[in-house]
């Protein structure tokens, strides 16, 4: 008799466990499904955090402001060198609402290291051409060997640039530049977040957060490229503030809606356009780390990338094409021109990157990178021809045929 009661007693044990067990596994396989937007709560409050990030879109808003002011008034070589190192700047930001020079952020720091000796000079260069303005001459004509002004006379009203001594717009490739080597690098490049969320912890919160560091590390890298959260339904400001699309985010929208299509993450083109394929791919990737599903998130990761790098040289394509048309007007062609350099530069900066990077940038313009010395770039648009132009859109078409 006390051996029947043992058993049952052990059976009775079992089933709890058993059920227990079950309850487990039912917990388990309860799965999220991917969900329109880029909203994602934990107890009732929003899991996304990338503020540090929304700091340094800010900075960089400020920053442009300043360089583009650069033309019509004198700027100075130690106030923009402060605002790249974290100070120096006005106020609060557009999206952040923080004290951005007491924030303790940076760009700088955060910029790929071997290119930081090229922002501070390109910096440099724009507070000396700002000045070339001042006297009684009058602003100094840019010409090949001699940094200075061009007119973009189709614009209305006219717009001066200003060019170094081989025609390219230093403005444009410090702010197209941080987009690149601290923006993309930081989310996609070897050793970014997007690297970084693979091996990150994902079984606990923070201490005093309400995101796990995996699901961090990834909304960081999200935070780099600028979308809103509810993008596309929402693409710029609104009554509640929501920030708008910005910087890699305002330029992947507009390749998108010119009907630049998505890849997968063998580069395949697929229907969707590129804007919402790359989105989608954050909406799942982000989804990915809150089942634990590691393997869907790699594949979401791969994704992400393989879209950024089209989206990157469909960009730099669309300002060739716009350079070749600028027959008529020098100052177009050398802005267009130096927004597309740098454009194709910022492909380096996306980890797996199937593009030849700097070695096709090499071929068709002579140097962009030779070293870490900014005395070497030789690039000169000046000197540009037709068949540079054409060797460099047939390396792009021979990766993403529909990019010609």
């Amino acid at each position: 008799m006390k051996n029947s009661k043992k058993v049952l007693f052990a059976l009775g044990v079992m089933s709890l466990v058993v059920g227990a067990c079950s309850k487990e596994e039912e917990k388990t396989e309860e799965k999220m499904s991917v969900p329109k937007h880029y909203i994602f709560e934990r107890d009732g409050k929003t899991s996304v955090d990338h503020s540090g990030q929304d700091v340094r879109l800010d900075m960089l808003e400020q920053m442009e402001t300043k360089v583009k002011s650069a033309p019509k008034a004198t700027v100075s070589q130690d106030e923009l060198v402060m605002m790249y190192a974290g100070s120096g700047f006005s106020g609060k930001g557009t999206v952040s609402e923080v004290d951005l020079s007491a924030s303790g952020k940076q760009l700088k720091n955060k910029t790929y290291t071997a290119a930081q000796p090229w922002f501070d000079f390109w910096l440099d260069i724009v507070a000396k051409i700002s000045n070339l303005r001042q006297g009684s001459t009058g602003k100094q004509l840019a010409e090949e060997g001699k940094p200075g002004y061009i007119t973009r006379t189709s614009k209305t009203p006219q717009k001066d640039i200003m060019v170094d001594h081989n025609g390219i717009e230093r403005g444009q490739t410090f702010v197209k530049g941080v987009m690149g080597a601290c923006f993309a690098y930081q989310a996609l490049g070897d050793g970014g977040y997007l690297d970084k969320v693979l091996e990150a912890a994902n079984e606990k919160v923070e201490d005093r957060k309400n995101y796990t560091k995996k699901e961090h590390y990834f909304d960081e890298a999200f935070g780099y490229i600028g979308f809103p959260h509810d993008y596309p339904d929402t693409k710029d400001f609104e009554e509640d503030k929501h920030p708008k699309a910005r910087y890699w985010a305002k330029y992947i929208d507009g390749r998108g809606e010119a009907g630049i299509k998505g890849v997968d993450k063998d580069g395949k083109a697929t229907a969707e356009n590129i804007n919402v394929a790359l989105m989608k791919a954050f909406v799942a990737g982000r989804t990915a780390i809150v089942n634990k599903d590691d393997a869907t998130l790699k594949t979401q990761i791969a994704i992400i990338r393989k879209n950024f790098e089209k989206a990157t040289l469909a960009q730099a394509l669309y300002y060739i094409d716009k350079a070749q048309k600028a027959t008529t007007d020098k100052g177009n062609r050398h802005h267009y021109y130096s927004e597309a350099l740098v454009f194709l530069s910022n492909v380096q900066y996306v980890k797996n990157a199937k593009y030849l990077t700097v070695l096709a940038v090499k071929t068709a313009f002579t140097v962009w990178f030779e070293s870490n010395d900014p005395d070497k770039d030789n690039v000169n648009i000046h000197q540009f021809t037709t068949e540079d132009i054409n060797k460099m859109k047939g390396h792009i078409a021979t990766l993403y045929s529909d990019l010609k």
